[in-house]
């Protein structure tokens, strides 16, 4: 709850406000618990959800093409992993990075109202939430995302796919990289893929970062 109020998910509004701008009731959220870890070293996550879900054969065209969002083709990674190892240079590294609770870093274009959680006992009894950004369980959450960080590596000299937007390349800098969902898998340079992680660190509030470079 804290990180989300931290990041402004969300804004308390009146529960009227929902209803006749959307001419329904607040959708429902719930909390989704998962273990990461295993019985001896649990590692416990819970997630906050809007129930959003409907069948595409109840939706319209337009709300049916916003669940999409892109996904990359195995060639760019094969792509990645024989630049890594065949590459001329000798320093080209490869670097995952991976992006936590990354939807909720992407802003919603649209009004969708919640239900608030108990947890958040501030919220009045004919208060809800007006989301700010893409929470988990919303309809267009990934196409959202991929917006999101699409704009964010555009800005610092990136170029897109023109068969799939999952796939970037900024040439001056000799930076290639694919990313599927909050993964993104790069390859370039070391001291570029410094300045490329310290950028994203800037952009997103948590990240884990590996790398692997061949060593002869």
């Amino acid at each position: 709850m804290h990180y989300m109020a931290k990041l402004g998910v969300f804004e308390r509004r009146k529960i009227s406000e929902a209803v006749e701008n959307t001419g329904r009731q607040p959708l429902p959220c719930g909390w989704v618990d998962t273990n990461k870890g295993d019985s001896e070293k649990p590692e416990l996550r819970s997630r906050l959800v809007a129930k959003e879900t409907q069948r595409l054969s109840t939706l319209g065209k337009e709300d049916a093409s916003a669940t999409f969002a892109a996904t990359p083709p195995i060639e760019g990674l094969r792509l990645l992993l024989s630049l890594a190892m065949t590459g001329r240079s000798r320093d080209r590294v490869l670097t995952f990075i991976d992006i936590s609770r990354a939807h909720l870093h992407s802003e919603l274009k649209r009004r969708v109202y919640i239900k608030a959680p108990k947890e958040d006992r501030g919220c009045k009894e004919d208060e809800c939430w007006l989301l700010l950004k893409a929470m988990y369980g919303t309809r267009d959450a990934a196409q959202t995302w991929e917006c999101a960080y699409l704009n964010y590596l555009e800005e610092i000299g990136f170029v897109s796919g023109v068969s799939t937007p999952c796939i970037f390349h900024h040439r001056e800098r000799d930076l290639r990289g694919t990313v599927h969902g909050d993964d993104f898998t790069i390859c370039g340079p070391e001291d570029e893929r410094h300045w490329l992680s310290e950028k994203m660190k800037s952009w997103f509030e948590s990240m884990k970062l590996g790398s692997f470079s061949r060593r002869f």
